[in-house]
């Protein structure tokens, strides 16, 4: 009985290494096919890159959920649907679906207000599946509060790291040496987007004034710079104080952990959270924002403080660099705490959602 997993994200995305670790870890337990949607080549392909569908470019109004509306009735019939994210939910034509609902972001903290109202639309699908699967029990509630979904439909698994890449290493000097990091200087950790959830210019408000007390300290984010974030950086004078690091392979991310002395992550919103349990991994002490599913994940492991003041990121942050005692204790929790979450226990749960389903 074949299982499709629909997936539209390339690997390096988050949502893109979720569906591809569960296909490599349920390929051999399932007749399971990897259907990848390829928006830029227009094309649906199986996992051993055969074409099952071209499409032809549409002038004007060619964009992915236009895309997806054209393939919808080009994907092969399959005894059991899952679909990877909640973009594609609206894709939903057959009850024998389901979904993983990542976060619901762009409707709680939508970059800009048209987003939420059309995100709205594209996850109405949501409600068409037998199961949804979200990646913590904060993403659960939202479903819930937000599209009155039957609590008994939406399945929380958590998602996984992989504990052979990301793990602590003695000598991190070699790694500053890398990549012409100063090896006195303290180093605070970002990784991830500057959409406006993650709170970027909070981050950097609390730096500034961190900055201004520890002239060894530098902020080093892993992701593209935004044009605002430029400017506030250029506004606060700290351009030789932030280090900025693009297209990293998931090879060199451990890289960045390890030579961190700690690091933030003041999100105003996060569907599971995913770099602070790489960090914890490998042993970094984190800092938290204390909403949506980081307080979940981090537990105690971690400093918690309130996303929307600058003060309590900066008082963190000083403390944090300040009292080895506290790093010792976060880097021996954050490790026991990160080895409840494997990509492995992921496979298995959805496993078993999937052998129910099928038996029904």
């Amino acid at each position: 009985m074949k299982i499709a997993l629909i997936n539209d994200q390339p690997f390096y995305s988050g949502m893109g290494k979720y569906s591809f670790k569960i296909y490599e870890l349920l390929k051999d337990r399932f007749d399971l096919e990897f259907l990848l949607l390829d928006y830029k080549d227009r094309v649906v392909k199986n996992h051993d890159k055969n074409i099952i569908h071209k499409d032809k470019k549409v002038p004007f109004i060619d964009n992915k959920p236009f895309f997806w509306l054209r393939i919808r009735n080009k994907i092969p019939d399959y005894k059991l649907y899952h679909f990877a994210n909640q973009n594609l939910s609206f894709l939903i034509a057959k009850s024998n679906s389901i979904v993983t609902c990542h976060d619901l972001a762009p409707l709680i903290t939508p970059d800009r207000f048209e987003e939420k109202i059309w995100r709205r639309l594209l996850y109405n699908g949501l409600k068409k599946a037998k199961i949804i699967l979200a990646d913590s029990n904060a993403t659960k509630k939202d479903l819930i509060d937000i599209y009155k979904i039957d609590e008994k439909k939406v399945k929380t698994v958590y998602l996984g790291v992989e504990h052979n890449i990301f793990k602590s290493v003695e000598n991190k000097i070699i790694y500053r040496k890398k990549f012409q990091i100063p090896e006195g200087a303290k180093i605070i950790l970002n990784v991830g987007t500057e959409k406006y959830r993650k709170n970027i210019p909070g981050l950097v408000y609390a730096f500034a004034r961190l900055s201004t007390e520890n002239k060894d300290v530098i902020l080093v984010r892993v992701g593209k710079q935004s044009k605002s974030v430029r400017r506030l950086i250029q506004k606060l004078d700290i351009v030789e104080k932030v280090r900025y690091f693009e297209n990293i392979s998931e090879n060199e991310l451990p890289f960045f952990y390890n030579m961190a002395d700690i690091f933030v992550m003041p999100s105003f919103y996060e569907g599971f959270g995913l770099p602070a349990l790489e960090a914890m991994s490998c042993g970094i002490p984190v800092i938290v924002s204390n909403m949506s599913s980081l307080p979940e994940i981090v537990g105690d492991a971690g400093m918690q403080i309130n996303p929307y003041s600058v003060k309590e990121i900066y008082e963190g942050m000083k403390q944090l660099l300040n009292d080895t005692n506290l790093q010792k204790e976060f880097k021996e929790k954050g490790i026991e705490q990160a080895k409840k979450f494997t990509w492995q226990k992921t496979a298995n749960e959805i496993a078993d959602i999937y052998k129910a389903l099928l038996n029904t």
